[in-house]
């Protein structure tokens, strides 16, 4: 992947990630976003609203649906390991958001930039999803009809 398609694949998911944040955190009950509700959760609502926002534009681009699933559970893997030594008291509050945030968004550049070429949507890919219609499926290749003659060995 070259680096200006790196950086707006990058940037695209970083917009979903906030429009899933300013859209989706008026519909959780007030209880879930309280001041007084568990940091955990709040970081848990907060990883869920930002996975379902940028899983929307990555199915909407057409990746897999592993990579997108990959890519989600990158939203939740740094809140979930920094969330014994928020636990213990070695953390703040506002120390475990940064520092969520900013290993989320590590963890997220790392697993774009060193994604396989492969894993990426083709244009024939993108093409037959594009157009369904059994006109746009190329026909099988033919095969030989012939009898298969076996061999005796003597």
């Amino acid at each position: 992947m070259n680096a200006l398609r790196t950086a707006r694949h990058y940037a695209e998911m970083v917009a979903g990630m906030m429009a899933g944040m300013l859209l989706l955190e008026p519909l959780w009950p007030a209880a879930a976003t309280a001041s007084t509700t568990p940091v955990g959760w709040q970081a848990m609502v907060m990883a869920t609203n930002m996975s379902l926002g940028m899983g929307a534009v990555m199915l909407l681009r057409r990746h897999h649906v592993h990579n997108t699933l990959v890519m989600c559970a990158a939203m939740y893997a740094p809140f979930v390991v920094l969330l014994a030594p928020y636990s213990a008291g070695w953390l703040g509050a506002d120390a475990y958001f940064n520092a969520g945030h900013l290993l989320m968004l590590l963890l997220m550049l790392g697993l774009v930039r060193w994604s396989s070429p492969t894993q990426q949507p083709t244009a024939a890919t993108q093409d037959a999803l594009a157009d369904p219609s059994p006109a746009s499926i190329p026909a099988p290749a033919p095969h030989n009809t012939a009898p298969i003659k076996h061999r005796r060995s003597s």
